[in-house]
């Protein structure tokens, strides 16, 4: 993508964002739309700017709106994570006995057990709120008690994040047996096109409620630190994030046989119409296949549809599953997140750009453009055997999984960045690390490759055939053993 221009570029004020988070921490009201885009008006030094992004953000290319979003979360950190901030706070408060938010400068520490990653997290996040726009130092606590290896200069704590929103929002591990020390309770359901809704339930209990107030904040940490994520959202849930309200169109989004057959419909006749026995209510199934009635307008239940109210009817039944439905976890859900992501942000974006902006493209790695963007240092130098060995394994020889699991060894993250491997700082580097082994000896006992995720930094080892290569860097990636890795 091109850079920046200067227009753009000066367009983004540089330190108080104030403005922007005045009523969408806790708003309780999500078409605010007005005030959001004078939030985001307000975030702009330049009047032109801010009149193209409130009025016709998609005016821009994508790649440039993902740059002004990007600066203004580098605006938004250096007041939220600078220790230069804190110092000019405490000087102003020594010159004039001004007002001073410590509360948003600073750091955070947690300790996380790894076998209650999620339990763990819960607990020691949940009282951050906007706090934890701040640096989060995170330390592993492995089975055995013991404090795992490495200091935090953000690679751990992107690692801790990836892992926690890849278990938090993945189905398959609610309520399991097995997890009786880390519990997760059912929080999302999968759709039919695969990608994930709020789960309904009739009632929802405020310790359940705080649970998505959690994730929400969570998924905001996240994308504030730019960092891409793995769960796939159902776009009205998108919608919702942006302050949307979903229509019946977008019920093809949620569930494509549902909404053809609600469309059908609109087809029939009056006999056929009145043959289905249909009232103004809705059946929503619950856990275990049960299900529950709920009207959609008052009486609903002994109001039969007709074929002059069929078309009110297909909209309320589309506007309770998208809009009503799970209305009240998706408020707590964007409470959280909105502690650290504005809402006039996100509206930069549409819902299926926001899916971008949450994990990127889901189209692989892109070896090549790794390749191109990767420096070496230590003697190592791309025209070496063994460099081009390591391009043939990770480009050629292994499947998209082992790719993906690689650049997660190296920069702490699964998934590619949005804008290219040259956005990444630092940039990503392979280090020669020298062996003092015959190679006899090298296949059994050399060192197996490391990282250092916070600087993107790849030590391999000098090995002398690509057999080992490919047997170490493979122990190595698929071991998921942290920093204790040797």
């Amino acid at each position: 993508p091109k850079p920046i221009s200067r227009f753009e570029a000066g367009a983004v004020r540089s330190t108080n964002t104030n403005n922007t988070n005045r009523s969408y921490n806790r708003g309780e009201n999500d078409d605010e739309t007005e005030e959001a885009d004078d939030a985001l008006a307000d975030a702009f030094a330049d009047p032109k700017m801010a009149r193209v992004l409130t009025c016709i953000p998609q005016a821009l290319p994508f790649d440039r709106r993902v740059k002004l979003f990007d600066a203004l979360l580098k605006a938004d950190k250096e007041r939220s994570q600078s220790t230069e901030a804190l110092d000019g706070m405490l000087r102003r408060m020594m010159e004039d006995g001004g007002p001073v938010d410590l509360a948003s400068v600073g750091r955070e520490s947690v300790d996380i057990h790894r076998d209650a990653l999620y339990s763990d997290s819960k607990k020691q996040l949940s009282t951050l709120g906007p706090r934890l726009k701040r640096r989060l130092n995170v330390t592993f606590i492995n089975q055995h008690g013991q404090q795992e290896a490495g200091i935090d200069g953000g690679g751990i704590m992107k690692e801790f994040l990836d892992d926690l929103i890849r278990q938090a929002f993945d189905p398959s591990q609610y309520n399991k047996q097995d997890q009786q020390q880390d519990p997760i309770p059912h929080l999302f359901d999968v759709t039919p096109l695969q990608t994930l809704t709020v789960h309904y339930v009739p009632s929802y209990s405020k310790e359940l409620l705080s649970h998505y107030e959690f994730l929400g904040r969570v998924l905001g940490k996240a994308v504030y630190e730019s960092i891409l994520v793995e769960p796939q959202f159902c776009l009205p849930f998108l919608n919702q994030l942006l302050g949307k309200q979903n229509s019946l169109e977008d019920l093809q989004n949620f569930d494509p046989e549902f909404h053809s057959n609600l469309m059908k419909l609109r087809e029939m006749s009056s006999q056929e119409i009145a043959s289905l026995g249909l009232t103004f209510e809705l059946t929503m199934e619950q856990n275990h296949g049960r299900g529950r009635s709920v009207p959609l307008i008052p009486g609903g239940a002994s109001i039969p549809v007709t074929k002059a109210t069929v078309i009110q009817y297909t909209h309320l039944v589309a506007h309770f599953r998208l809009n009503v439905a799970a209305s009240l976890p998706t408020r707590y859900f964007l409470r959280g997140f909105r502690d650290l992501i504005p809402a006039s942000w996100v509206r930069l974006f549409s819902s299926y750009e926001l899916q971008k902006l949450i994990g990127g493209d889901d189209e692989g790695l892109d070896v090549l453009a790794l390749k191109r963007t990767m420096k070496y240092s230590a003697g190592y130098h791309p025209s070496q055997p063994i460099i081009q060995w390591f391009w043939e394994i990770v480009g050629e020889e292994w499947d998209a999984e082992m790719q993906r699991k690689f650049l997660k060894f190296m920069t702490s993250c699964s998934r590619q960045p949005l804008l290219g491997f040259d956005s990444l700082d630092p940039t990503p580097c392979i280090q020669q690390i020298r062996l003092h082994t015959t190679t006899k000896e090298e296949a059994t006992s050399a060192r197996l490759p490391t990282s250092s995720t916070c600087m993107n930094l790849l030590k391999l080892p000098c090995y002398s055939s690509k057999q080992v290569l490919r047997q170490k860097l493979e122990a190595a990636v698929e071991s998921g053993a942290g920093f204790e890795l040797t």
